[in-house]
């Protein structure tokens, strides 16, 4: 619990940043004016973040953390080698596509990383109980085990460079804001998106297509990236399944499929459609397309 004099000094705290901020939003604005940087169409201030910390006497920490937030938006770029953050008030810019694949491979990097840890507990303990088994059963355990070795082996934590470009393919191909949502849906449910896979290649052969149908135990970028409409279709089941509104990209994917929620007073002003929360992560670039063994 705060004492007197600690909550005088948290609230002076929040007086001294609500000013600074203040300030920092007239350096900006007067900034633009007298220099402005066009970027992406939009007017930006350039001055590096120590010149703006300078001006208001604080340190480059706490402009770094203003400018994180609403009103401001900010965006990193080299001009001329040297390091600029532009600055302007406003909305931020939308991911572009290498900025948005490293989302996805932080997501990817996460996943991979839990999924090899939790497999090295297992295996620890599948080899203890292996000790105790007849010869037989004891080889099969070592079989599942070297398989197992074999499969996670091929996935790295950090995708290599075609890999990298499958997730810049994913970042184009899905509906602008819910690309994180839906690989990380994927990911979680890799054995539904693999029982959508063998039919979209049932359906490919009866087209004239070739394809051979592989069991990937794990998740594969590649093969994500190959049939990445099968993704799209599990968004597409769970909303139906679960009778939420269509988000507007999935009701002008398939209108008539919806048709009947516009006859539902109580469904057609149901659910407000989720916000997409976009996840930031700096580096990397590569292009890219598909195809990999199990």
């Amino acid at each position: 619990m705060l004492k007197l004099d600690d909550k005088r000094l948290s609230t002076s705290h929040k007086n001294m940043t609500s000013s600074t901020g203040e300030k920092l939003k007239e350096i900006v604005s007067q900034e633009i004016i007298l220099n402005p940087y066009e970027y992406e169409g939009l007017i930006w201030c350039k001055l590096a973040q120590p010149e703006l910390a300078e001006k208001l006497g604080v340190t480059t920490r706490t402009i770094r953390r203003l400018i994180s937030r609403p009103p401001f938006a900010r965006y990193s770029k080299q001009i001329d080698g040297k390091k600029f953050t532009l600055v302007r008030i406003g909305e931020p810019l939308p991911p572009k596509t290498n900025h948005g694949a490293n989302i996805l491979a932080k997501i990817w990097s996460t996943y991979i990383s839990k999924v090899k840890s939790d497999w090295e507990i297992e295996k620890k303990e599948k080899l203890a109980k292996a000790k105790g088994l007849e010869e037989a059963d004891s080889q099969k355990t070592s079989k599942e085990i070297k398989d197992k070795d074999w499969n996670l082996a091929k996935r790295t934590i950090k995708p290599n460079r075609r890999e990298y470009g499958c997730l810049c393919g994913l970042w184009e191909l899905w509906p602008d804001g819910q690309q994180a949502k839906i690989f990380k849906k994927v990911l979680k449910e890799w054995h539904i998106f693999c029982a959508g896979m063998f039919w979209q290649q049932s359906f490919d052969e009866v087209e004239g297509e070739q394809a051979e149908k592989r069991f990937f135990h794990y998740p594969s970028i590649t093969v994500i990236r190959r049939y990445h409409m099968v993704a799209l279709e599990m968004i597409e089941i769970e909303t139906q399944d679960k009778g939420k509104n269509p988000l507007p990209w999935l009701k002008a994917k398939n209108p008539s499929l919806w048709k009947h929620l516009d006859k539902k007073g109580d469904q057609k002003g149901g659910s407000k459609p989720e916000t997409p929360v976009e996840e930031s992560v700096s580096g990397g670039s590569g292009d890219g397309d598909m195809s990999e063994s199990s």
